[in-house]
C-alpha cells in the first residue's frame, strides 16, 4: 500500500506546484525520488502537457522522463499521446514528440504513438517518417511476429508511409523517401506491409 501512497502523494504534490510556482519544489522532489514519486509525476506531466497555461513547465520535465530507467515511468511519460485533444493540440508540443520519438519511451509503447498518429491529419510528413524509421531500425525484427505488440505497430507504420506517400503530391524526394522506408518494412516482413503495398500499386 505505500507504493500508491506515494504516486498519489507525488500526483498531489505536481499538481499543486503546477498551480503555484512556490511549490515547484514538489515537483523537484518527485524528479528526484525513487521509481514511485517519479511515476506519479509522470502522470500529471503527461496529462497537462497539452494545456497551454502549463504546457512550458510540463515539457520541461516530461521530456527527461521518456529516457527514465524504469519502464513503468516511461510508460506513464509516454501516455501524454494518448490523451483527449491530442490531435488539437499537436502543434504546440512539437518539441514533446520530437522528444518522444527519439526516446527510450517510443521503442516501449511505439504502437500508442502510431495510434495517436492516426488521429492527426496535420503532422508534418517528415516527422512521421523519422519515427517510422526509427522504428524499423530499432524493432522492425519483431513487427512481423503476430504474438509480439511490435506486429500492430508495423502494420500502423506501413498504414501512416502510405498516408506520407499520398500526401506528398509532387514533392518526389518526400515520395522517394517515403518508399524507401516503405522498403525497410517490406525487409523486415512488418505484419500489414504487403496489404499496404497492394494498396499502393493500385
Amino acid at each position: 500500500d505505500e507504493i500508491p501512497a506515494r504516486e498519489a502523494g507525488a500526483r498531489l504534490g505536481c499538481i499543486t506546484a503546477l498551480e503555484l510556482e512556490e511549490a515547484r519544489r514538489l515537483l523537484q522532489r518527485a524528479m528526484s525520488g525513487d521509481d514511485a514519486l517519479r511515476k506519479g509525476a509522470a502522470q500529471v506531466l503527461a496529462a497537462n502537457v497539452i494545456s497551454a497555461v502549463h504546457r512550458d513547465l510540463c515539457m520541461e520535465h516530461l521530456i527527461p522522463l521518456f529516457d527514465d530507467n524504469t519502464d513503468e515511468v516511461r510508460r506513464e511519460a509516454g501516455s501524454w499521446c494518448i490523451r483527449k485533444k491530442i490531435g488539437e493540440k499537436w502543434e504546440g508540443i512539437l518539441p514533446v514528440v520530437e522528444a518522444y520519438i527519439d526516446s527510450r519511451a517510443f521503442l516501449n509503447d511505439s504502437e500508442r504513438f502510431f495510434m495517436a498518429l492516426e488521429e492527426v491529419t496535420d503532422i508534418p510528413p517528415r516527422l512521421i517518417l523519422r519515427a517510422v524509421k526509427r522504428f524499423v531500425e530499432e524493432c522492425g525484427d519483431r513487427a512481423g511476429d503476430l504474438s509480439s505488440r511490435f506486429a500492430l505497430a508495423g502494420k500502423q507504420a506501413s498504414q501512416l508511409i502510405l498516408r506520407c506517400y499520398h500526401q506528398a503530391g509532387s514533392d518526389r524526394d518526400l515520395r522517394s523517401l517515403c518508399l524507401d522506408i516503405f522498403d525497410g518494412l517490406l525487409a523486415v516482413e512488418a505484419y500489414g506491409a504487403l496489404e499496404a503495398l497492394d494498396s499502393l500499386e493500385r
